[in-house]
C-alpha cells in the first residue's frame, strides 16, 4: 500500500520554523514527591478506552515506560543527541507539550472553537523555571492528564483536534507521544536492543511522513532542511529500508511531497536499517548504523536532507 504526504511549499513555512528551542530546566532522579514517595511514571503504557468508547485497547508498547526508565538512569545535565538539549531539558519539553495537547483536547470536547498551538517557546518557559524535582512531578502529571484527555477524545474515533496546525485524532495522538518518546529516548540513551525496535516500527515512520510535511513549523521539516541548505531544484530520491516500503522524497516546481510505497525495480537512493531511517527522518544519524549510497544516488538533495 502506499501513503503520500504533501505537498507543502516554502510560502506555507510558519515564523517559528527557524527558532532556537532551548528550554532550560533540570530534573532530579532521585527527587521525592510531596507526600515523601518517589515518584514513579504514569501507567501510559496501556490505555483503556473510558466507557462508551471502543472497547479495544490503545496500546502505547512499551516507549512510555521504556522512556521514563531511561530519563531517570540519566544525570539531569547529560547532553543529548537532540541538538543543544540536556536530558532535563528534554523532560521540559516533553512536559509542556504534553500540556499543550491536554489543554487543547479539553478545550475541543468542552465546546471552545480552535485556537493557535502555543510556541515551544512560551508553553515551556514555566517548565524550565521550575527547580529538579518540581519539574520532574509536573512532567508526570502532564503525561497522564494527556492520556486522560486522549482516551476521552477516543470515544469518537473520527473526531480531531487541531494540533501545530494538523488535525489529530486520539489514535494519532497516541502515535504521536509513542513517536515522540521513542525518539527522545534515543536522544539520551543512544542505541540498545529495546530503542531499536520500537524506532524500526512501521507506523512511526509513517507518522514522521505526516508530521514532517503538516507541521511546518517544526525545525526538522523537510522543506525548512531544504530552504536553510539553500536547495532549490526539483529531484526525487528514494530510501530503502527492508523488509518495510520505500521512504520517497520528492521536490517539483518549489512543491516538496514524501510518500510510502513497496519498494519496486527502480532507482534506489540509499538503503539503511529501518530504525536508522526513522532517526534520519528526524534530523538524526546512529553512528553505528551504515548508510549504503547507491551508484548514481542524488547526492546533493542526500545532503541537503540528511546531511549524507
Amino acid at each position: 500500500m502506499s501513503h503520500s504526504f504533501g505537498a507543502s511549499t516554502a510560502a506555507d513555512e510558519g515564523d517559528e520554523a527557524g527558532r532556537d528551542r532551548h528550554p532550560r530546566a533540570s530534573i532530579n532522579p532521585n527527587a521525592t514527591s510531596e507526600s515523601g514517595q518517589q515518584d514513579s511514571a504514569p501507567s501510559d503504557t496501556m490505555e483503556t478506552m473510558d466507557d462508551g468508547a471502543n472497547a479495544e485497547n490503545v496500546i502505547l508498547a512499551d516507549e512510555g515506560e521504556a522512556f521514563v526508565a531511561t530519563l531517570l538512569a540519566a544525570s539531569p545535565s547529560q547532553l543529548t543527541a537532540c541538538r543543544g538539549w540536556t536530558a532535563n531539558e528534554v523532560t521540559a519539553h516533553l512536559a509542556a507539550g504534553s500540556e499543550e495537547i491536554a489543554d487543547l483536547i479539553e478545550g475541543h470536547l468542552a465546546g471552545a472553537g480552535p485556537r493557535p498551538t502555543r510556541s515551544f517557546e512560551e508553553r515551556e518557559a514555566p517548565y524550565r523555571a521550575m527547580d529538579d524535582p518540581t519539574l520532574r512531578r509536573h512532567f508526570f502529571e502532564q503525561v497522564e492528564r494527556s492520556k486522560q484527555a486522549r482516551q476521552r477524545l477516543a470515544r469518537d474515533a473520527d473526531d480531531a483536534v487541531l494540533f501545530t496546525g494538523r488535525a489529530m485524532t486520539a489514535a494519532e495522538f497516541v502515535t504521536h507521544s509513542r513517536s515522540e518518546r521513542a525518539i527522545h529516548r534515543w536522544d539520551i540513551a543512544g542505541r540498545d536492543e529495546i530503542g531499536w525496535e520500537m524506532l524500526a516500527q512501521p507506523d512511526l515512520t509513517l507518522h514522521a511522513l505526516k508530521i514532517l510535511t503538516d507541521m511546518t513549523v517544526l525545525p526538522e521539516t523537510l522543506d525548512n532542511r531544504l530552504r536553510v541548505a539553500g536547495r532549490s531544484g526539483d529531484f526525487e530520491v528514494r530510501l530503502r529500508s527492508e523488509p518495510h516500503d520505500d521512504v520517497v522524497v520528492s521536490y517539483s516546481g518549489g512543491s516538496l511531497a514524501v510518500r510510502s510505497e513497496p519498494p519496486g525495480d527502480g532507482r534506489v537512493d540509499a538503503r539503511l536499517d529501518p530504525a536508522a531511517r526513522l532517526l534520519a527522518l528526524w534530523g538524526r544519524r546512529e553512528p553505528s548504523a551504515p548508510i549504503y549510497l547507491e551508484r548514481g544516488a542524488n547526492r546533493d538533495a542526500l545532503w541537503c536532507l540528511f546531511g549524507w
